[in-house]
Order: structure tokens, then C-alpha cells, then sequence
């Protein structure tokens, strides 16, 4: 999410998160995109956030 609405780069992205490398963060967007389908809770928890994020952007 913070890839989507801010721009920011991968590289930057990991280095926020305590130093995750670039693959990492690319790997765990990937695996959030396939997982938000099949699991309710994760996708209700990733909605509210965004709804949030959305709301800061205005």
C-alpha cells in the first residue's frame, strides 16, 4: 500500500521497514495480491487501511 498511494520506491520502501531488500518487498506484494482473494480477514483489514490512507489524501 505504501508503494501504490506514496510513490515511493521499492529500494526505500525495505530500507523504512529496518532494511528489507528490494526482492523482499516484491515478494511480499506479490504475495499479498494473490492472497487478498482467499482470505476475508486479510482483505477487511487491508480495506480499512486503505479506506484510511484514502481519507489522509484528501
Amino acid at each position: 500500500m505504501l508503494y501504490k498511494h506514496s510513490g515511493v520506491a521499492q529500494t526505500k520502501i525495505g530500507q523504512l521497514l529496518g532494511g528489507v531488500d528490494y526482492g523482499a518487498v516484491y515478494q511480499l506484494r506479490q504475495r499479498m495480491k494473490k492472497q487478498l482473494p482467499y482470505d476475508r480477514s486479510l482483505k477487511d483489514q487491508y480495506e480499512q487501511v486503505e479506506q484510511r490512507v484514502q481519507n489522509v489524501e484528501c
